[in-house]
């Protein structure tokens, strides 16, 4: 049975589509994504987490 695709599979064929259609350009779109990948990776390597392990919200590390 096919395991249903993640939204992530859905949207950026779509947004490259209509970025390289907008611009005419095909790299606009592919450097649209690396740009998003960039804003990813610094959101996640200026995530603060306390020396007590507990993240922003006072909960603890790991724990559900």
């Amino acid at each position: 049975m096919p395991s249903k695709p993640k939204p992530k599979s859905l949207y950026q064929p779509y947004a490259i589509g209509y970025i390289k259609t907008r611009t005419r350009q095909p790299t606009t779109g592919l450097l649209f994504l690396a740009g998003l990948l960039v804003i990813a990776f610094l959101m996640t390597f200026f995530i603060r987490i306390d020396e007590g392990g507990q993240g922003a919200e006072g909960e603890l590390a790991g724990s559900n």
